[in-house]
């Protein structure tokens, strides 16, 4: 007989919320204990993800929940895993739901990858063969009739960093960039930089946008790749510009100074985009992993979130927005969104495309790719703090619980959802959505309703 798995501890106090690193220091304490304080990182404590998902893939193997698995999607640029929790679906539907949650793209944003790996822990702990109550059997609804994909940390090296690397403000990933002009020319040759003239002028023109991209001259770096004296680290990519959208490797140009500039074309950029639409080994493991479950799935990946902070805002895809491709049903979905996502009694989280809400774009970014590709309704939701909150990517950890209350009914919801080419669609997507709108989650942590 298997000895029990160990058990997350009873998060009903806001001193049992702590953030996650991607795996200990050692020497390794046991899952779901934190680390001895990190002097690096304002002397917290740290659970290991690393250790927590596999516990979690344990716990829920002894709760029953259909088809939990727990493995790597594929290797970063500093060799580590790329960690992934897999659930539900009890009847193996291939045209069951597919959903996909996603966290910690940026190395600062460490609320992000929490949250992410909190509503994996809720999935896992509330489930059983046996609900008692409504809240329990419609989670066990939920799990059994759809495949859930859940990653909590999308860059782990860039998280490494941020926690032990004493750069806790490092947004990219770890990638040692090119060192010489010779060394920049040969990535470039062998890459594919972005073309003004791509297809994506004519669209530009239409909407009254001005996209830009940098120009290259045979034999020379350009001057907004080159790095050297400008990153001292020459380091790093942004992954939420590096998918190969058809925006790809294009910016917003912004007037400065009486000059219009390019944003993300220079490798000191927090958002520079890379030589390549997918060369960064972290988005090429995202990519093949998402081939795969579109095989498995062949109604597509339904829908998506992915989680950043902060701003509190729900944001449709730049690109897709651009292009005409956030339809009505896409856009009923936001709605119920941010009607389950915010504090209690105040309406506080902002919906609508980033240039509207927020005032810029992110071309290339991960919920752009998955519109694209596989016609997922995808929404990259900034967490607390308000937008322009001084040190907001430093989220206090007496905060988690809050940001995780106040967002727990709006994933729910998304994971409820139709799945695409269902009759009906509006009208269900208020349905799943409605569903959740008597949850009393306001001061329960991470307990059910009652």
């Amino acid at each position: 007989m298997h000895p029990a798995p160990p058990a997350p501890p009873d998060r009903h106090a806001t001193g049992e919320f702590h953030f996650h690193a991607y795996d200990y220091a050692a020497p390794a304490p046991a899952p779901f204990t934190v680390s001895d304080p990190v002097a690096g990182a304002g002397n917290l404590r740290f659970y290991s993800l690393v250790q927590d998902l596999r516990a979690l893939r344990a716990l829920g193997e002894a709760n029953g929940v259909p088809n939990i698995a727990e493995a790597s999607i594929g290797r970063t640029a500093g060799d580590r895993d790329i960690r992934m929790l897999s659930l539900g679906n009890a009847g193996n539907d291939p045209a069951a739901p597919a959903l996909m949650i996603t966290g910690g793209i940026h190395a600062r944003e460490w609320i992000a990858a929490e949250f992410t790996y909190l509503l994996a822990e809720y999935l896992v702990r509330h489930y059983s063969d046996n609900p008692v109550g409504d809240y329990q059997r419609a989670l066990k609804q939920l799990i059994d009739s759809r495949r859930i994909y859940i990653l909590p940390m999308l860059n782990p090296d860039g998280n490494h960093t941020t926690v032990f690397g004493g750069l806790r403000d490092w947004r990219k990933n770890w990638r040692k960039l090119p060192g010489t002009n010779d060394d920049w020319v040969a990535e470039l040759t062998s890459a594919n930089p972005p073309a003004i003239n791509a297809p994506l002028a004519n669209l530009a023109v239409a909407l009254n946008v001005t996209y830009d991209a940098p120009v290259y001259n045979a034999g020379k770096a350009p001057a907004q790749w080159e790095h050297c004296a400008t990153n001292p680290h020459r380091t790093g990519v942004d992954l939420n510009r590096n998918y190969p959208t058809a925006a790809w490797g294009h910016a917003i140009s912004r007037l400065e100074d009486g000059e219009w500039k390019l944003r993300g074309g220079n490798a000191s950029s927090d958002t520079y985009f890379g030589t390549r639409g997918g060369l960064e080994a972290e988005t090429r493991a995202v990519q093949n992993w998402l081939t795969v479950v579109a095989q498995a799935f062949p109604g597509g990946i339904t829908a998506m979130i992915d989680y950043h902070s902060y701003a509190q805002m729900i944001l449709y895809p730049t690109e897709a927005w651009d292009r005409g491709e956030v339809g009505d049903d896409y856009k009923a979905l936001g709605k119920a969104l941010q009607e389950l996502v915010h504090t209690q009694g105040q309406r506080d989280y902002g919906l609508g495309p980033p240039r509207k809400v927020i005032g810029y774009d992110g071309l290339g970014s991960i919920v752009d790719y998955a519109a694209q590709q596989y016609q997922a309704r995808a929404f990259t939701i900034e967490l607390d703090p308000p937008h322009l909150t001084p040190d907001g990517f430093e989220l206090p950890e007496n905060q988690i619980e809050a940001v995780f209350e106040k967002n727990i009914r709006g994933a729910l919801a998304l994971l409820a959802g139709p799945r695409r080419g269902a009759k009906g669609q509006k009208a269900l997507i208020k349905q799943a959505a409605r569903q959740f709108l008597d949850w009393d989650v306001y001061g329960r942590g991470d307990r059910l309703p009652t």
